[in-house]
């Protein structure tokens, strides 16, 4: 997690997480800023609270050296994290009962 240990400054806490590979909660988290979702709404799509979703994020940051949410999402791409998974991601954009009625 991103909380500075003990003994070291939030500098400290960013350099020792710096190019750490992210966790799979992390990824999920990630896919949805990507998608433009806010805290609250990553919360409830996964089953977690906001500020679990925040200290991910604040996680998140700190591994990629970002400095905002696309930011995170854009050095993500760049190194080579799979952020978009797509059949994933439209069917959380486009409820499946709206995928039927078109069929």
């Amino acid at each position: 997690m991103s909380i500075p240990r003990s003994n070291e400054s939030y500098g400290e806490c960013r350099n020792r997480l710096l190019g750490t590979p992210l966790s799979k909660r992390e990824l999920d988290i990630l896919r949805c800023i990507a998608l433009g979702e806010t805290n609250k709404q990553i919360g409830k799509s996964l089953g977690i609270s906001e500020q679990t979703v925040k200290n991910h994020v604040t996680s998140i940051f700190y591994k990629l050296g970002a400095i905002n949410r696309a930011n995170a999402s854009v050095i993500a791409i760049a190194k080579g994290y799979s952020i978009y998974n797509i059949v994933y991601d439209i069917k959380r954009i486009i409820p499946q009962e709206d995928i039927d009625a078109k069929r």
